[in-house]
């Protein structure tokens, strides 16, 4: 919508970028997927990730990505790195009682951190149970070269349109 009120008012966007579900958005804004497919990727993975509904939980931390490694020290394999939000910030993904304990433990030293409003633990290894099958609902997507350039989140780069097939929104 957003975009197609920008359209309306004679902008055009130099590029797309969007994060996490949001780059599906971007990749239909850039043309490289039609709505059939876009709204296959959107709700294959929200049908998803809602069976991992309580089994997460994330956080954001006022550290940079390479400076919030140290925060995890104890929590291995129950915490994860999942975005670098900005210079300043990471979001952290993982068990609920972890996240709850590193949260308490971080704003104790003074870092800002605090739990974000997510039942579920996206972007880390925990969602792996699902790549299969979120793999086998997507191969039916036909993904095009696009009209306007993409910028992945999953890359950081330029990604071509037609290369946004199932694999790519796994990954993502």
């Amino acid at each position: 919508a957003v975009s197609a009120w920008w359209r309306s008012m004679g902008i055009e966007p130099a590029a797309e970028v969007g994060h996490s579900t949001e780059e599906i958005a971007a990749a239909h804004v850039a043309g490289a997927l039609d709505l059939d497919d876009t709204m296959t990727v959107i709700c294959a993975y929200g049908r998803l990730i809602t069976r991992l509904s309580d089994r997460g939980a994330m956080a954001l931390v006022g550290l940079p990505w390479d400076q919030a490694a140290a925060v995890l020290q104890g929590f291995e394999g129950r915490v994860f790195r999942a975005i670098s939000d900005s210079a300043e910030a990471t979001v952290l993904a993982g068990e609920p009682a972890a996240i709850d304990a590193l949260v308490a433990s971080v704003s104790q030293s003074g870092t800002f951190c605090r739990r974000v409003a997510m039942n579920v633990s996206p972007h880390c290894s925990l969602v792996d149970e699902l790549r299969a099958e979120l793999l086998e609902s997507l191969r039916g997507i036909r993904p095009r070269a696009g009209t306007i350039p993409l910028i992945s989140e999953v890359t950081g780069a330029e990604v071509p349109g037609a290369s946004l097939d199932a694999a790519h929104w796994v990954r993502n």
